[in-house]
């Protein structure tokens, strides 16, 4: 895309990989397209086997799983809101 600065993208990401925020990925989507990723490191539950759930740090890609917890309620009730709103 043209329209989509890719080095303000890319030094956004930067400075929040340097921030020490634990965020594990910033991706950007334009008219309906993936027109920007990227990936970070930093702590997430994983599994264990003797003691359900466990932090430790991971390092995040595409193929990362993520245990999204509450977060589909949001989104289903934000797609509910607008059928509602478009009848």
């Amino acid at each position: 895309d043209n329209d989509i600065n890719h080095a303000a993208l890319c030094g956004m990401a930067d400075r929040l990989e340097s921030s020490g925020a634990n965020i594990h990925a910033v991706l950007v989507a334009r008219h309906g397209r993936l027109a920007f990723e990227r990936y970070f490191k930093g702590s997430d539950e994983v599994p264990s086997r003797f003691f359900g759930v466990r932090v430790r740090d991971v390092s995040f890609d595409a193929d990362t799983l993520h245990n999204l917890k509450s977060c589909s309620k949001s989104v289903a009730s934000l797609v509910i809101g607008i059928a509602i709103d478009q009848g």
